[in-house]
């Protein structure tokens, strides 16, 4: 499997979790594909990214900016660990669930 076919399947598999009634969940789980979807992919890029957005993190004044942020670094964190084990030439498959 390659990097872009688990990112497919991680990202088809959000998708089906995704449940009409629960519309904030939806909300995070659309910003996670979103993140996802727009992400480099490359380890150095994506350290960066991430460092960027611990940093506005931390500077953010309101709750709401904060857990927006804190969606976004989950997926980049999660498209971190599948880059690095491609790099590495380590298997994949298991990051993409």
């Amino acid at each position: 499997m390659n990097l872009e076919e688990a990112i497919k399947i991680h990202l088809d598999n959000k998708r089906t979790r995704m449940n009409s009634k629960a519309s904030i969940i939806n909300r995070s789980t659309e910003l996670h594909i979103r993140t996802i979807e727009g992400a480099p992919r490359d380890s150095k890029s994506l350290e960066m990214r991430i460092a960027q957005k611990k940093r506005e993190k931390q500077r953010s004044a309101s709750f709401e900016i904060a857990d927006k942020i804190s969606v976004e670094l989950e997926a980049l964190e999660r498209l971190l660990a599948m880059v690095r084990a491609r790099e590495e030439g380590r298997p994949i498959d298991g990051y993409a669930y």
